[in-house]
């Protein structure tokens, strides 16, 4: 599955939300943590720095490899590598939306957790109500390509039910209503780029949404994020 990894923008935007989640998960106390879809590492990093221990870092192919305070597992959230009772934490960015089935995902998270384990949602957007002011039609682009990956546009709304559907005790939240300014071209085009790479826009499309975000820069986008815990009891 070609899944859009966080942009080095987004992982700036949502790191205040990560820091409120570390501290209500005590991640800091965490023994063995897991970061699942963990992409290029850099979440993992950043646990393994907060915790001074080392994190595994999962994904279907790990785009990062074994350093100071990593360790890359390649598998699959549907059927993590790991014994029952292997972990006390494990953490999610920008994951569940992609997934096919996310419960049955939590539920192996749940399973590899030991009990009064947490399993620490850092960032899931809903973009089903995202908004752009103006519309140049790019987060419908978005919303179709998850959709065409066989995800869930609307995960930020839907963690609370999944987690619960999971057993987990739910404490979730959302970011306010606020409009973000986009400050660089670039995160754009990342996000354009990942468009045309999984064929959810041709070429000349994409030239076109450039020119009309290119039109009206910056533009502005409001986009809710879900974050928080599920406890395993």
């Amino acid at each position: 599955m070609n899944t859009l990894r966080p942009s080095p923008y987004q992982l700036a935007r949502t790191r205040p939300i990560r820091l409120a989640v570390y501290r209500k998960a005590r991640l800091s106390l965490r023994r063995r943590v897991l970061d699942v879809g963990a992409g290029g590492g850099e979440v993992a990093a950043e646990m393994a720095s907060r915790t001074g221990r080392k994190v595994w870092a999962l994904d279907l192919e790990p785009a990062v490899h074994e350093a100071a305070g990593i360790i890359p597992v390649a598998g699959t959230a549907a059927a993590l590598p790991f014994a029952d009772g292997s972990f006390d934490a494990v953490a999610f960015h920008f994951v569940l939306l992609w997934l096919n089935d996310p419960v049955a995902c939590l539920e192996e998270v749940h399973r590899v957790l030991v009990p009064g384990g947490v399993a620490m949602a850092l960032s899931e957007p809903d973009l089903t109500r995202r908004e752009d002011a103006p519309d140049t039609g790019l987060g419908a682009a978005l919303r179709a390509a998850v959709r065409n990956a066989g995800g869930h546009p609307d995960a930020g709304t839907r963690l609370a039910g999944w987690l619960r559907n999971s057993g987990f005790r739910s404490d979730v939240k959302e970011t306010p209503p606020e409009w973000v300014c986009l400050e660089d071209p670039r995160e754009a085009q990342w996000e354009i780029d990942y468009l045309v790479s999984t064929g959810t826009l041709a070429g000349a499309d994409a030239a076109s949404l450039r020119k009309a975000i290119d039109a009206c820069w910056p533009p502005r986008v409001r986009l809710p994020v879900a974050f928080g815990c599920g406890w395993r009891l």
